[in-house]
């Protein structure tokens, strides 16, 4: 017959076996459950963290390339520099072409204005050049009907006056004073006027129809 005390132990043995793998199954399960905390914990923490490192990133990126553009402007500026350079400069007989050209009309220039300074003209309508050569011309007029107007408001007035402006080659502006304008003939007037310079002019002209009135001479005192 079997002992009695040996199947006994023999089962404690079991039994203790059985514990031993419990225990272990249980530390191995503990073990799988902390995994899979630490993994969802680090599914649940990894859409936050590469956007960070993304920001991270782009901000670097855009330093550096500000950092980068600096120089680039730099080295456009003086690429542009000595590109323009060249052909900024001219050669030198364009220089002396220009230089004389520009002595040329000033020269002109200076010339109109002391002609203009002499003679007192300002080149306006009022005061037209009076002919080098004393070959005067009719001034024209706007007077359909003529008629010997001497009253100083009246359009024959007015053009007897243009008359003694273009055959002296001065303005009404540059007279100190109209001394007097009147008939000299049936179809002539004479004009006398002080000019600011103290000159005093007198002028005769005659009525040419259709045309206005002609200087015939001037006389200056």
């Amino acid at each position: 017959m079997d002992n009695p005390n040996q199947f006994g132990s023999e089962s404690r043995k079991e039994l203790r076996k059985r514990k031993t793998m419990n225990r272990l199954l249980n530390t191995a399960i503990g073990i799988v459950v902390v995994l899979i905390g630490f993994f969802l914990f680090a599914l649940l923490f990894q859409d936050d963290e590469p956007v960070a490192d993304d920001e991270f990133e782009e901000e670097d990126a855009d330093v550096g390339f500000e950092e980068e553009e600096e120089p680039d402007e730099e080295a456009t500026e003086e690429d542009e520099e000595e590109s323009s350079g060249p052909e900024e400069a001219p050669d030198d007989g364009q220089d002396v072409a220009e230089e004389e050209n520009g002595d040329s009309e000033s020269s002109e220039e200076s010339e109109e204005g002391t002609e203009t300074d002499e003679n007192g003209e300002d080149n306006g309508e009022s005061a037209p050049s009076a002919p080098e050569d004393g070959e005067y011309e009719p001034i024209g007029t706007e007077q359909e009907d003529f008629s010997h107007n001497f009253d100083s408001d009246s359009q024959n007035w007015n053009e007897m006056v243009m008359a003694m402006e273009y055959a002296t080659g001065t303005s009404e502006e540059d007279w100190s004073h109209i001394a007097w304008i009147g008939n000299d003939g049936p179809d002539g007037a004479e004009g006398t006027f002080e000019h600011e310079d103290g000159t005093e002019y007198t002028v005769t002209m005659e009525w040419v129809d259709d045309e206005g009135w002609m200087p015939t001479n001037v006389e200056e005192n």
